[in-house]
């Protein structure tokens, strides 16, 4: 990108705020996304799975809290 007298704008610290904004946006919905369904799995343990197998560990050091 450049101003308009011609000279490059250096945008990476615009960059490096958007792409931290973007990974605390992922994590938050990871964490949400684990307290549901380790809140929804409660004393049924034989419930189908409706999240991303990379999610198990954490929903089950969560789902205790919920029992």
């Amino acid at each position: 990108m450049f101003d308009p007298s011609g000279r490059e704008l250096d945008n990476s610290g615009l960059l490096e705020v958007t792409l931290d904004a973007f990974m605390n946006a992922i994590r938050m919905t990871e964490a949400a996304v684990a307290l549901f369904e380790a809140q929804a799995i409660g004393p049924d343990p034989g419930r189908v799975r409706n999240y991303p197998v990379g999610l198990d560990e954490l929903v089950a050091r969560l789902r205790p809290l919920y029992l």
